[in-house]
């Protein structure tokens, strides 16, 4: 483990730990900033690349056709691909492929010039933001309203667009941004009862039990959230 990691952690924690006493939902000061989306531009779910909408290596996982489906949903207008995509990697490597790097940045831009193409939308290669060298995420959030940003008051971290996604792919999306969270890729073993990752709900006072449900559904089997290393969280809209 780097202490480029430990480093980056440890500047989250006395965030974190003000979460943990109060609720997410209590210590935003700046509530209409979190849904004031400026673009609708479709991104990765990826912490690294903030703002828009988002699906994991920009629908790979869903295929192109559902893909299409959910851009005319959200009404996106520009498609977005990053390197080093480990949502490309996984979708490559559930065919049988064994990607080099080089590899899966190409299929990364391939797929996401063909959505584009199919949807008549922009296409562009998103630059990341921030550590790139791994996943520098705190907190994933399921967002139910098809507007939230992750603004500076709130720790970096995964975005799953559950508005525009049916629940079961949705639920998938969460399992894999948990994976990588607590993978080699995220902070792994730095996760503790103490300084928990955070998954957030997303939601309108209406929908926010149904939200959390559908995340507890997933979290219920997951051993992390058993021996209390996961924080299941609400930001109401």
């Amino acid at each position: 483990m780097s202490h480029n990691k430990e480093e980056i952690f440890n500047k989250e924690e006395s965030k974190i730990t003000d979460i943990l006493k109060k609720g997410i939902n209590n210590i935003i000061k700046d509530k209409p900033a979190l849904f004031d989306l400026k673009e609708l531009t479709l991104k990765c779910m990826d912490e690294r690349t903030p703002g828009g909408i988002h699906l994991a290596g920009a629908g790979i996982l869903l295929g192109l056709y559902n893909a299409i489906e959910f851009i005319k949903k959200a009404k996106i207008n520009k498609v977005t691909w990053h390197k080093e995509c480990g949502a490309v990697a996984l979708a490559l490597k559930k065919r049988g492929e064994r990607p080099t790097p080089d590899e899966i940045d190409e299929r990364a831009k391939e797929f996401s010039e063909s959505l584009a193409k199919e949807a008549g939308v922009e296409v562009e290669e998103e630059i990341m933001a921030g550590e790139t060298t791994f996943h520098a995420t705190r907190a994933i959030y399921f967002d139910n309203t098809g507007e939230f940003n992750v603004t500076e008051e709130l720790s970096p971290g995964f975005v799953i667009s559950r508005k525009y996604l049916d629940k079961e792919y949705a639920q998938e999306e969460l399992k894999i941004a948990i994976a990588i969270a607590f993978g080699d890729h995220g902070f792994g073993e730095l996760f503790s009862v103490e300084q928990p990752l955070l998954v957030v709900a997303v939601s309108e006072a209406d929908q926010i039990d149904e939200t959390d449900l559908e995340i507890e559904a997933v979290l219920m089997d997951i051993e992390e959230y058993k021996e209390e290393r996961i924080k299941l969280d609400q930001i109401i809209k």
